[in-house]
């Protein structure tokens, strides 16, 4: 795991702009601008695998994004547990994320490692489409993308 920097920016910058179709992600109607993110690389030899970035404010980190690039290896387990460790030695009071109501694969991993519902932003995509148009109305799964669910771990 390595932290973002400036010598590895440039390539995170990339990977989440190829992944979030822009260099700023929507969260709760707040735009994230990706250049201001902190977060980690994980790698394996000269392979990016996975990438976690995240905002803190008022004793708090937001998980903005967590991608994984290579099933089956344990990259987001790493990944996770990186920003949760951060959170820790920060000394924040919680560490929270949000996801939309479609990405059924990411509650089910947030839940098995401990995070909590916290709340449920009923047609919240639609004022996020209004920031950033280009957000999908259905997912690849076919459920309409229309919520964003808010889950937290209390430290």
């Amino acid at each position: 795991m390595v932290p973002l920097g400036p010598l590895n920016f440039s390539l995170a910058k990339v990977l989440l702009e190829e992944r979030w179709g822009g260099d700023f992600i929507v969260s709760l109607g707040k735009i994230n601008l990706l250049t201001e993110l902190e977060g980690y690389l994980a790698w394996v030899e000269d392979e990016i695998v996975g990438l976690v970035t995240f905002t803190q404010t008022d004793g708090e980190i937001q998980v903005v994004s967590m991608d994984s690039f290579r099933d089956g290896i344990g990259v987001g387990k790493a990944l996770n547990d990186a920003a949760i460790q951060t959170a820790k030695q920060r000394k924040c009071k919680r560490i929270w994320l949000v996801i939309t109501n479609d990405n059924l694969e990411a509650l089910t991993f947030y839940q098995k490692r401990g995070w909590q519902m916290k709340a449920l932003h009923l047609n919240s995509m639609v004022e996020a489409r209004k920031i950033k148009p280009s957000i999908p109305l259905t997912a690849e799964n076919g459920i309409q993308i229309l919520h964003e669910m808010e889950l937290e771990i209390s430290l």
